[in-house]
């Protein structure tokens, strides 16, 4: 009765263990499958974060809100350079204007002789300028009085109700008697009055022959 007995306590050990090592084979094996989760992810804002994106979002409405204010103000700025741009230019042009006329009085000034034409008589020339050159200053009158009297002769007065008009027109005698304009010096501003006293002294011509080249002015005034 023992013999059979241990055998079977001994086969039973046996079957015991083998199935206590299957068992944890196969638990073993089943842990090598596992499979991770998929990975996820959380964004993580703060108050702080919410809080700059609302400060960014009201900048942007500010900037937008201003803008007009901003254009405005630009558009002055500009209209304000434009009219002191303007500004300069003007006192630029008067200045130049200035100039302008005081070149043409010192012209004048400069001539040697000036004789004036006035429609109401035959003119003598101007004692304030004198006799300057060759010759002597009775000499030189004698012959200004000629030249006076020969343009004034084709003077054709035009009519006028304007009794302050004035036109200077130098004038070059060459040795032969022949008048040339070299410019006017001063217009009268009356375009019919310029242009008679231009016509009488083309008509004029040629008048007596100097005693030698010279530039002189012709004074016009009613």
């Amino acid at each position: 009765m023992n013999g059979p007995s241990l055998q079977r306590l001994t086969v039973l050990s046996l079957v015991f263990h083998l199935t206590f090592f299957l068992a944890v084979f196969v638990a073993i094996k089943q842990s090598s499958r596992f499979v991770m989760p998929s990975p996820y992810v959380v964004s993580l804002v703060g108050s702080e974060g919410k809080a700059e994106g609302k400060s960014d979002t009201r900048a942007v409405e500010q900037t937008r809100t201003q803008s007009p204010a901003v254009t405005k103000e630009t558009k002055s700025a500009t209209e304000k350079t434009k009219t002191v741009n303007k500004a300069e230019e003007q006192y630029v042009s008067e200045r130049i204007a200035a100039l302008q006329a005081k070149k043409k009085i010192e012209k004048i000034v400069n001539l040697r002789n000036v004789i004036s034409l006035k429609r109401s008589g035959e003119g003598k020339p101007l004692s304030s300028q004198g006799a300057a050159g060759k010759g002597g200053g009775s000499l030189m009158d004698d012959y200004y009085a000629k030249v006076t009297k020969a343009i004034w002769q084709n003077w054709i007065f035009p009519e006028t109700a304007d009794k302050n008009l004035e036109a200077i027109i130098s004038i070059r005698i060459m040795k032969d008697g022949d008048v040339k304009v070299t410019r006017i010096e001063k217009s009268s501003g009356n375009g019919l009055f310029d242009r008679s006293a231009l016509r009488a002294i083309a008509k004029a011509r040629p008048v007596t022959p100097p005693p030698y080249e010279m530039e002189i002015g012709v004074r016009f005034y009613p």
